[in-house]
């Protein structure tokens, strides 16, 4: 059975009261919370939320591809009879 890595998180007490926590593989990723349990059920959201835009990020980069192949694609294809007579009719 293979263990799933888990990211490091780093947590600080601040001076004033509270909690913050942060994940380090995703920086500027932060949350915060007066209850160390409120700010790991943030940071829990905060790495939720990161994910969901890394998946629409990755579906949007593959749509943009797949465009651009097919207008390559367009572009290689020669031109149809009916492209090259001057009334837009073919013979």
């Amino acid at each position: 059975m293979s263990r799933k890595p888990h990211p490091r998180v780093i947590i600080y007490g601040a001076p004033e009261g509270g909690y913050t926590a942060e994940v380090s593989s995703l920086p500027g990723y932060v949350a915060r919370a007066e209850t160390l349990e409120e700010c790991l059920d943030q940071l829990e959201m905060v790495v939720d939320l990161w994910g969901k835009a890394a998946e629409r990020a990755e579906r949007e980069a593959q749509a943009a591809q797949a465009e651009q192949a097919a207008q390559a694609e367009q572009k290689s294809q020669p031109p149809s009879t009916a492209d090259n007579h001057p009334s837009g009719e073919a013979g």
